[in-house]
């Protein structure tokens, strides 16, 4: 399989790519709820909610940042997480599309 050549992508479809792999986990699913419920939220609070290891969880919430979902505050021992709202609607209601399947 050959690498991927940014140069043939515009920057729509880059960001498409981004935000997809983003949201390509039930982890971080779950992850976007609970920080737009919990503005401020750190990631030690995600690693007891999740009961996986900080590694794992900085794992998840750095493909949400590169995905533009989520914004973080660097603090000593750990980081604050809030949400980007403009793409947290736009999530919410992509989500919707899927809510009737199930």
């Amino acid at each position: 399989m050959g690498a991927i050549k940014p140069n043939n992508y515009s920057n729509f479809e880059q960001s498409v790519a981004l935000g997809a792999r983003a949201l390509n986990h039930p982890c971080r699913v779950k992850m976007m709820d609970l920080i737009w419920e919990n503005q401020g939220i750190t990631s030690t609070d995600l690693v007891r909610h999740f009961k996986l290891s900080k590694t794992t969880i900085r794992e998840h919430v750095v493909k949400l940042k590169d995905g533009g979902f989520v914004d973080i505050e660097y603090t000593p021992h750990c980081y604050l997480l809030s949400i980007n709202t403009n793409k947290y609607q736009k999530f919410q209601s992509f989500t919707e599309l899927f809510n009737n399947d199930f």
